[in-house]
């Protein structure tokens, strides 16, 4: 039984610092559209930098992932 409840508090634990971290980087995201906007961006320019940015977390992430296995 001990088991169990180490494993639960455990995913407990990782779902709230995983959704800390989603809701801090969100707020980031906001300053920086914000900023984009203020100077004169479009929202093509806003999806542009989301996509790249995207992209460039994907790549990493797979990297990681291809190197792990190694």
């Amino acid at each position: 039984m001990s088991m169990g409840v180490t494993v639960f508090l455990g995913i407990l634990v990782g779902i709230v610092i995983v959704g800390q971290d989603a809701l801090h980087l969100r707020r980031r995201a906001r300053e920086g559209v914000r900023t984009v906007k203020a100077i004169g961006g479009s929202n093509w320019d806003i999806y542009k930098i989301l996509g790249e940015q995207a992209l460039i977390a994907a790549l990493v992430g797979f990297t990681l992932a291809r190197g792990s296995r190694c």
